[in-house]
């Protein structure tokens, strides 16, 4: 039997807390109802409890019990628990929520000026450098000009009480080493709001080089020496296994680039470089193991566990999953030393219970919902997953399969509003990988300790605990590069609607007596609620397959509010930018079956067109750039050289071979100033050996209307058959151009219901008076387009997916315009062929991520083509540059907007 006593109030709770923190003026009127009911439910059990434990009850208390039912009895204890836990947690929310806000940043953020936040760094991503910072003072910043905050204007500094930043800003922008956890900082620039109900307060957008003081070294100060350190050792260690180690070992995810991340995280690996319950479990039974093979009393084998416990939280950095985990084994520690049981589903509770009314905001952070359905999947459905399984498989291998598979149920709906597929061959990759796990973790925190005194030592066990991670490392690349490797689900709210109903049925069947009622009746319920999604899903992903053109020369990928275009003849592809959603680019690239690409067009730097590029890196032989605008375009590009790709600077009269197409660059001029008006414009039409059979096409970035206008004036644009619209359909356009190009199909990524208003009325007016049919992102998903009788292009849709908009950005976009509207199809002859989209197909929107992503994003975070470990181009690459103006420069790179 389960005990729900403590998981029944700490979910509630959970619950509660993500619902109201959006709505803070709600949480004292909240607090008070809650703490009022459970004052009279506790009550009412201590009186029913009393009368029950009296031989003779009174006449009130029989009374009570006349009309309270047995069950009733039995439950208000637990609901007066429940009531007093939220109650705890909605006032400990209340009471913190004004501290978080306080009027000097509130009035800075809505001011819109720059100030300078001083504060202790609480944590750090170690890819992005972007830090999260518990304020001490907030001051205008000198600088600033007059956008200070109020009462700070002279320097003076506010004390901000319990208010975190989200830092973003590029490692490049410290002066000297980049701040560690538990460093002060002082950093310039702009405040913005987060988002109601986010653990952070407010966004700090730095401006200007930070000030790192390192003056009060500690017991943090030393460990984050030895993470260091072992991040060093791990740059000795070849490929993918000893990037991977330290991310295995002590959670530093620093080396993992894109491309291994999205493959750990599309095969449900990820979670091995989240230190959390796991790592815990085996650093503390080592020490009991230890312990108890060296004759230690009991309760100093306990006491030492605690220690090594303690010692490994500060290692690893206090985490939210860290935190959960640690709080988990302290608990289960204490329970053993004064000989009281422990078990799983309590003690997470607990955790849970105490975590919540420490920090409240925990409750809406995906690191901590994760790990807490996890270990609760973990605790509830492996022994009853074991024996289901094990009526058919042998015992070993039924836990073995038990284990990812009641932890990858409880997390699948959560995750799907991160990522809206699910992974085939998770619970096999892990299967395989989850072995390896403990021995890299073990080993390498072994070489993690001892680097500082013995590096030869050290460099020799993580060399041993290196092929446990390269092993982790290749399932996921191997499971990652497996066809149809995720299934396309949806992030909706009917979605994960369905997900969690599917998880709920599985566990009533996993839980359910056998051969009783109830066991047949979850089994029926399942089997109706599974059979007609699978049939659906299936259905869909069939279809859509069986309809894309095998000839397809163009493929518009549906990646939000962003351009990504595929270009492929006789075998040679290209992709003109990426978007900004590593995902959605990935799902894209899998369906055209594209794993390797031969030329990279970045047509320039901003976030909607190369934030997802790093995933690429090692992918593409070639990469052709425009003029770049700082150090994070310069990083980008080298990144590209040093995996092997050959850069080739975009030049007008530079012409690129792909198959029996020719890719001409017509823009930009030289000296052009970097963005959108030096975007790289690209004209495609077939040589001779296609006898007219090969569409042209006409890619123009996100030109502004002068330059657009300018090159109609240089006689560079000739009629084609497929325009990519610049600017995805905003008012800055050239009707000269369109007319002059005459295009049978305009394609136009564009993000649906989007806050720019594109695609503009006006652009589609302009549009349908050149003739040209209009392929939207929005609203026709991903599409292909092949040159189908005497000519005709043959538009293949996947079917928009149900999304809200990407984020915004960056500048420059236009704001005015119409919302998306249909467009009349135009005058010429198109053959249109729906290609069925996948069930709810979709992404929620996210805020601007401050690495990319795009982020990760979270995720962020599924399948994606292949291994983006390769060698360097040989020369025998089909993309044959042309003409004197081809270089080899390496450009620059603008930070990212």
């Amino acid at each position: 039997m389960i005990d729900v006593r403590l998981a029944v109030p700490a979910a509630t709770a959970w619950v509660g807390l993500v619902v109201l923190l959006p709505e803070p003026h709600l949480l004292p009127g909240a607090a008070a109802i809650t703490a009022t009911a459970a004052v009279v439910t506790l009550a009412a059990a201590l009186l029913v409890g009393r009368g029950a434990g009296r031989e003779r009850p009174s006449t009130a208390d029989r009374s009570l019990g006349s009309w309270l039912p047995s069950a009733s009895r039995a439950a208000l204890p637990v609901l007066a628990l429940t009531l007093v836990v939220l109650g705890a947690a909605l006032s400990s929310a209340a009471v913190h929520a004004p501290g978080r806000r306080p009027p000097v940043a509130v009035e800075a953020a809505e001011r819109g000026g720059t100030v300078v936040l001083a504060g202790r760094v609480t944590r750090v991503d170690p890819r992005s450098g972007n830090l999260v910072v518990a304020a001490a003072s907030l001051s205008a910043d000198p600088a600033g000009g007059s956008g200070s905050a109020s009462g700070a204007g002279s320097g003076s500094g506010a004390s901000p009480a319990r208010v975190r930043f989200a830092v973003f800003v590029p490692r490049a922008t410290f002066r000297g080493a980049a701040p560690r956890v538990g460093d002060t900082v002082s950093l310039p620039g702009r405040i913005t709001d987060a988002e109601p109900g986010e653990a952070e307060s407010f966004l700090l957008h730095a401006s200007a080089p930070a000030e790192v003081d390192r003056a009060r070294p500690g017991l943090r100060s030393r460990a984050a020496d030895l993470r260091d350190g072992f991040a060093e050792l791990t740059t000795r260690l070849p490929g993918d296994g000893g990037a991977l180690l330290p991310g295995m070992a002590i959670g530093d995810t620093g080396r993992i680039d894109e491309s291994l991340d999205l493959d750990l995280t599309s095969t449900g690996l990820s979670h091995l470089t989240a230190v959390s319950g796991a790592n815990c479990a085996v650093l503390v039974g080592l020490v009991v193991l230890v312990g108890g093979a060296l004759g230690l009393r009991r309760w100093l084998t306990l006491l030492l566990a605690g220690l090594v416990l303690a010692a490994f939280v500060v290692l690893v950095t206090p985490e939210p999953s860290v935190e959960r985990a640690a709080l988990m084994a302290g608990i289960a520690l204490l329970l053993r030393a004064v000989g009281r049981p422990t078990r799983g589903l309590p003690l997470l509770a607990g955790a849970v219970v105490l975590l919540l009314v420490t920090d409240p905001w925990l409750a809406r952070g995906y690191a901590f919902s994760l790990s807490v359905l996890a270990t609760a999947g973990l605790v509830v459905l492996t022994a009853p997953l074991t024996a289901l399984l094990a009526r058919a498989l042998p015992d070993w291998l039924a836990l073995s399969l038990a284990v990812p598979l009641a932890a990858q149920a409880a997390c699948q709906p959560l995750l799907l509003s991160l990522d809206p597929a699910i992974p085939v061959f998770s619970v096999v990759a892990n299967l395989l990988a989850e072995p390896a796990a403990p021995v890299a973790t073990v080993l390498g925190l072994v070489a993690c300790v001892v680097a500082p005194v013995w590096p030869a030592g050290a460099l020799g066990v993580a060399t041993v605990a290196w092929a446990p991670a390269a092993w982790v490392a290749a399932v996921a690349r191997f499971f990652a590069s497996v066809p149809s490797g995720s299934l396309a689900w949806g992030s909706g709210a009917l979605a994960i609607a369905a997900a969690a109903a599917i998880v709920v049925l599985v566990a009533a069947v996993a839980l359910t007596t056998p051969y009783r009622r109830s066991r047949r009746v979850a089994v029926a319920l399942l089997l109706l609620v599974v059979l007609p999604l699978a049939t659906v899903t299936t259905g869909r992903e069939i279809g859509r397959r069986a309809s894309l053109p095998a000839d397809w020369e163009f493929a518009q990928c549906d990646i939000g509010q962003g351009d990504a275009v595929l270009v492929r003849s006789s075998g040679v592809t290209a992709l003109i930018d990426t978007g900004d959603d590593e995902q959605l680019l990935a799902d894209c690239l899998r369906l055209f079956g594209v794993d390797r690409l031969d030329l990279l067009v970045l047509t320039h730097y901003d976030r909607d067109h190369v934030g997802a590029a790093p995933t690429l890196v090692g992918r593409a032989d070639s990469l052709l750039v425009g003029p770049p605008d700082g150090t994070a375009d310069e990083h980008l590009v080298g990144r590209f050289r040093s995996a092997g790709s050959r850069v080739l600077q975009a030049a007008p009269g530079l012409s690129l071979r792909l198959g029996r197409l020719t890719a001409t660059v017509l823009w930009p001029p030289a000296h052009t100033t970097p963005g959108n008006t030096a975007s790289v414009v690209l004209d495609i039409r077939g040589d001779a050996s296609c006898g007219g059979a090969c569409l042209s096409g006409l890619f123009l970035g996100d030109l502004g209307e002068q330059e657009q206008q300018r090159l109609v004036g240089r006689g560079a644009v000739a009629p084609v058959d497929v325009v990519k619209v610049s600017h995805h359909g905003s008012r800055d356009q050239s009707p000269a151009l369109y007319a002059a190009a005459r295009a049978r199909l305009g394609l136009i990524g564009v993000g649906v219901h989007n806050t720019y208003g594109h695609p503009t009325k006006q652009t589609l007016a302009m549009l349908r008076r050149s003739g040209t049919a209009v392929i939207r992102s929005d609203l026709d998903g991903t599409a292909a387009v092949a040159a189908g009788p005497g000519g005709v292009p043959t538009v293949w849709k996947q079917g928009a997916r149900l999304s809200a908009a990407a984020p915004r950005l960056g500048g420059g976009h236009d704001t005015a315009g119409a919302r998306p509207a249909e467009a009349d199809p135009g005058d010429r002859s198109v053959l249109v062929v729906a290609g069925g989209g996948t069930w709810l197909r979709g992404r929620r929107a996210r805020r601007p991520r401050a690495r990319r992503r795009s982020t990760r994003s979270r995720g962020a975070a599924s399948g994606r083509p292949g291994s983006c470990s390769s060698p360097a181009p040989s020369s025998s690459s089909p993309i044959v540059p042309s003409g004197s103006s081809a270089t080899s420069s390496q450009p620059k790179t603008r930070a990212s907007r």
